[in-house]
C-alpha cells in the first residue's frame, strides 16, 4: 500500500514539473481542437487552460477533459461560455478568475478540486468584476467558494452541489452577490467549516430554484451596509438537517430576510432573528414575510443581550412546530407585528425566560394567529415583560 502511495506522489511530482500553460486564442471554438491554444497542442491533465485573451467567445467540448487549473479573465475583460456538452470537465486543482472575467458552463459537468478534500484547499473565488454562471448541466464545486466585494455568482437551472462553505461579499451596483432563477444548489457538509455566510452589504436573490443548505445560514450585516436575503415566488431555502440560521449574526449589525413569495423552509433546525451578543450598540434583525412560507422548528426573536428583534407578517404562512419565544434574553425587544395571512405556532413565550428582563410583543391587526399545541404566556417569567394587542384578525389559543 506504501509503495502505491509512493508512486502515485511520484507521478504527480513528475507531472507538475513538466506543467505547460496553454492560452486559448480568443475565437470561438472546440477544446479539443489543437490550433486552438498557444503552444499548439490540447492542455493535459498536469497543465493550466488559461482563457485569458480579451473577448467574448465560446467553447464547446467534443469529449472529456482534465486539467490543472483554469484562468478566466483579462485586462481588457473576457466573457467565456463553455459548452460541455454531455462531457465532463475535470479541474483537479482550481478554477481561478483574472482581473476582468465572467465564466458561463452548462451542458454536462463540470468538476472542481478532488473528492474529499478538506475545507483548506484552494478556494474558488469570484472578485471584483467578474461573474461565475452555472446555467445547466452539473457542477460539482469541492472546496469553498468566495464571492469578495464586487464579483457575483449566479445560478440559472441544472443541479450543482458545494461541499464547503459559500461567503457573499458586496456586489456590483445593481446585482446580488448570489442570484438563483432555478434548478438546485446543494450545499453537502454537515461541519463548522460549511456554512453560508452573507457578509456586510452583501444580497441574495433566490427568483427560483432551491437553495439547499446542510449546516448553518450567518447574515451578518452593519446598518450602514446591511446583509439581505430576498426570496421570491417559485424560490425555495432549505436548511435541513442545519443548526441554526442566524438574521443578524453582528454585534451592533442589521440583518434582513424578506420572504416574498417563496418558502424558507428550516425542517429541523432554530430560527434566531439576532443571534449575537453586543456591549454597545443593539444588534437589529428584521424578516418581512409578505407572501410564501416560512417553516421552523423554533423561533427565537432576540436570542442573544442587546437585541431588536421584528418579524412583521402581512400575508403568507408562518408555521413553527416548537417554542416561539419573544424578548428571550436580557435587554432583549422582540415584536411579532402580524397584518395579515397565516400563523400557526405550537406554544408562544412573549417575554424571556426568567430574571433575564427579556421584552416581547404581539400585535395583532389583521390576519390569524393560532397557538393550536401547548400553552401561551405573556410575560410568564419573573423579570420580564410581555404585551398583546390585537386590534383585528383572529386570535385563537386552543390550549391553556
Amino acid at each position: 500500500m506504501n509503495r502505491v502511495k509512493l508512486i502515485v506522489i511520484v507521478v504527480l511530482a513528475v507531472s507538475a514539473v513538466f506543467a505547460t500553460d496553454y492560452t486559448w486564442n480568443g475565437t470561438t471554438g472546440t477544446f479539443q481542437t489543437d490550433s486552438n491554444w498557444s503552444p499548439t497542442g490540447v492542455p493535459g491533465v498536469a497543465d493550466q487552460a488559461k482563457f485569458t485573451t480579451a473577448g467574448t467567445y465560446g467553447v464547446s467540448f467534443a469529449g472529456d477533459a482534465a486539467n490543472r487549473y483554469v484562468t478566466v479573465g483579462a485586462s481588457g475583460g473576457a466573457a467565456v461560455t463553455f459548452d460541455l456538452a454531455g462531457y465532463t470537465w475535470r479541474l483537479t486543482n482550481n478554477l481561478a478568475f483574472a482581473n476582468t472575467g465572467a465564466a458561463r458552463f452548462g451542458g454536462g459537468t463540470l468538476e472542481v478540486g478532488v473528492p474529499f478534500q478538506p475545507y483548506t484547499a484552494p478556494t474558488l473565488t469570484v472578485a471584483a468584476n467578474q461573474k461565475l454562471v452555472l446555467d445547466s448541466g452539473t457542477a460539482r464545486l469541492l472546496g469553498p467558494v468566495n464571492v469578495s466585494s464586487g464579483g457575483a455568482f449566479e445560478v440559472n437551472g441544472g443541479d450543482h452541489m458545494l461541499a464547503w462553505s459559500m461567503g457573499l461579499n458586496t456586489p456590483p451596483a445593481g446585482v446580488a452577490s448570489f442570484r438563483m432563477t432555478g434548478g438546485r444548489l446543494t450545499m453537502t457538509n454537515n461541519d463548522n467549516s460549511a456554512r453560508c455566510s452573507l457578509w456586510n452589504g452583501s444580497r441574495m436573490s433566490l427568483e427560483g430554484g432551491t437553495l439547499s443548505v446542510r449546516y448553518q445560514v450567518d447574515i451578518n450585516g452593519i446598518p450602514s451596509a446591511p446583509a439581505v436575503i430576498d426570496i421570491y415566488t417559485n424560490a425555495t431555502l432549505l436548511q435541513s438537517p442545519g443548526i441554526g440560521f442566524n438574521v443578524s449574526r453582528t454585534a451592533g449589525g442589521l440583518g434582513i430576510v424578506n420572504i416574498l413569495g417563496g418558502s424558507l423552509i428550516l425542517s429541523n433546525s432554530t430560527f434566531n432573528v439576532v443571534n449575537m451578543n453586543s456591549t454597545i450598540l443593539p444588534t437589529t434583525g428584521m424578516v418581512n414575510l409578505v407572501d410564501g412560507t416560512l417553516l421552523t422548528t423554533t423561533m427565537n426573536l432576540g436570542s442573544t443581550s442587546n437585541a431588536v428583534a421584528l418579524v412583521r407578517q402581512t400575508g403568507g404562512r408562518m408555521l413553527s412546530m416548537g417554542d416561539v419565544y419573544l424578548g428571550k434574553e436580557r435587554d432583549t425587544l422582540g415584536v411579532l407585528a402580524q397584518e395579515g395571512g397565516t400563523a400557526w405556532y405550537n406554544q408562544l413565550y412573549v417575554g424571556g425566560f426568567a430574571g433575564r428582563g427579556g421584552k416581547g410583543e404581539v400585535n395583532l391587526s389583521g390576519g390569524t394567529l393560532a397557538v393550536t399545541g401547548g400553552s401561551s404566556a405573556v410575560g410568564k417569567y419573573a423579570g420580564s415583560t410581555g404585551r398583546l394587542l390585537q386590534t383585528g384578525g383572529d386570535l385563537i389559543l386552543s390550549n391553556s
